[in-house]
This record gives structure tokens, sequence and C-alpha cells, in this order.
């Protein structure tokens, strides 16, 4: 008899053994594959599961805006996809470079250009890289972003009808990149940023968290790295907070208070980071990190056009 039990020991032994060998292996494959895709992964594979195709997709015609299709070619041969939008105002004020956040693109931010328009601003809506309609297979939050938005830069430019009283308008995404572009491009004479991280290794930390509920460090920091190999870049030079160190352009930082993927704290020390001199933060009650500018309404509007015109002179 004693056999047999201690047979029947040794088989649930090896069970269990094969059960947590089974799990480790899982917990590789996931971490080492599937992990890093979700990071910066934005088109097609497991991203699709995570991409918001919850908007009609409108055209600037749609909304009887002026346009002129653009196509960008980043330093790494990427097409991206862009409308200059002009505004139908007799006197231009300037022209804003709008930013869409991740999984987002640029037909989002046209109801914005139809306002800036009205308001007698040109703007520009472009695909960030591996979005919409422009090329590229993974997101790098502003390592090789910053580069493709001063390459548009270029190319404004070279337009000779164009006011280039330069802005740049960004969120969550867009405005990490935004602030990344501010520091390195001065042409840009002042800056909208919404609802940003401080660096990409946190916030990706927090969204582990979030996500999945426990955030275990070293397999967070392997997939992160798994992830800078795949899409080329350095990790721990997307750094929105060290670039804020280096602004010194006119700044507005707007976070909402009940913002449930981005911090609203973080808001707060990239403000109190900026170099800038002429700086504000707004602070948007009850607004969580995806309905900003529907809570901020046309009081958050006014606020930001008043931020604008000022300076735009």
């Amino acid at each position: 008899m004693s056999f047999f039990v201690a047979h029947f020991f040794i088989i649930k032994k090896m069970i269990l053994l094969y059960i947590l060998l089974f799990f480790i292996v899982i917990t590789f494959l996931l971490v080492h594959f599937v992990s890093p895709q979700i990071i910066i992964r934005t088109k097609g594979g497991i991203s699709k599961f995570t991409r918001n195709n919850n908007f009609e997709l409108l055209h600037p015609d749609d909304l009887f805006l002026e346009n002129e299709k653009l196509n960008v070619f980043t330093q790494d041969s990427l097409n991206l996809s862009a409308y200059l939008i002009k505004t139908t105002s007799e006197i231009q004020k300037g022209t804003i470079i709008l930013l869409h956040g991740i999984r987002s693109r640029k037909e989002n931010n046209l109801w914005l250009s139809k306002k800036l328009s009205d308001e007698g601003y040109n703007s520009v809506v472009i695909d960030s890289r591996a979005h919409g309609f422009s090329q590229g297979k993974y997101c790098t939050f502003g390592y090789h972003e910053k580069y493709d938005i001063k390459t548009l830069i270029d190319i404004l430019y070279s337009y000779e009808d164009l006011n280039l009283n330069l802005g740049i308008w960004g969120q969550s995404l867009g405005g990490a990149v935004s602030l990344q572009t501010l520091e390195i491009d001065k042409r840009i004479k002042f800056g909208i940023v919404e609802s940003t991280f401080i660096n990409f290794r946190t916030i990706v930390h927090d969204y582990f968290k979030r996500y999945i509920g426990i955030d275990i460090s070293f397999l967070t920091n392997y997939a992160l790295k798994r992830a800078e190999k795949l899409a080329n870049f350095k990790i721990d030079e997307v750094s929105p907070i060290n670039s804020t160190k280096k602004i010194t352009q006119p700044m507005l930082i707007v976070h909402g208070k009940d913002d449930e993927k981005i911090k609203f704290e973080y808001g707060k020390i990239l403000f109190e980071n900026l170099a800038s001199k002429d700086k504000d933060f707004i602070n948007i009650p009850n607004s969580s990190h995806s309905n900003l500018r529907e809570i901020g309404g046309d009081d958050y509007l006014k606020k930001v056009i008043i931020f604008i015109n000022k300076n735009s002179k």
C-alpha cells in the first residue's frame, strides 16, 4: 500500500512540476514576443484588439476646410500622411501643428483645424509614424517622431504664403512628441501639451500595473529591452521631463484631474520643470484621459485660443 501512496505523490509532484514549467514557458513567450508588440506596435497583429476605431473617418472637405495633402518623407525613408489646412480668414495669424494620441489618427484633429481656421490660423494634421495612413511598423514615442516633425517644419518653411508663427498642440503621445520636438527645434514658438507622461519607462510600468494588475519590474524591463531592439530606439532617451528643462518657449500644460491612464501629477511635474518663463497650467476637473477636450468644452478652447493669440504676435 505504501508503495502506491509513494508512487501517487511522485506522480503528483511531476504533474505540478509540468504545470509550473508550462506557466514558465507561457510567461516567457508572452514577455518575449507579445508584450513588446503591445508596447510599440499600433497597426495589425495584437494591436488590432486595442486600437481605437470608434470614429467616423472624416476628410477636410467634409468640414469645408481648404486643404492640401502633404507627404512627409522621414530620415529613415517612411512616407507620413498629412494635410495642410489653410485658414479662410483674410489675415493669417500663424500655423499650428496638431498631434494625435496613441492608436489615433490625424482625422481626429480636424475639428480643431476647423476651430483654428475660424480664428485665423492654418494648421497641419499628421498621422504619426505607424498610425493612420502613414508608413512604419512601430511607434517610438518621440525618439524618431521628433525628427519627423522637424522634417515637416522644413516643408512648411518652403511655402512663401504661410505665416510661420509656428505652434504645436499635442495630446498624450502627441504631447510627448511635442515636448521632445520643442526641445530640438526653436522654430516652434509655443506649445500646448495635454495629458502626457514624464518618461517612457515609467509610463510602461504604470500601464502594466493598470491593465494586468501587477507590475513585475524585471519582466517589464525585459519587455522594454525587447521593444527597444525591435523598434531601433533608446527607451531612456524618451523623456519629456528632460526636454522640459531645455524648453524656453511659452508653454501651456493641460491635464485632467481624473485621468485614469496618465497620472495628473505627471502634468504638474512637467509644468514645474519647464524652463519657460511664460507658462501656464490648466486643470480640467472631472475629465479622464480621453474626454479632456469634451469636458473642457468651449471654455477650455477659449483659454487655449487666448494663449495662442498672445504668442502669435
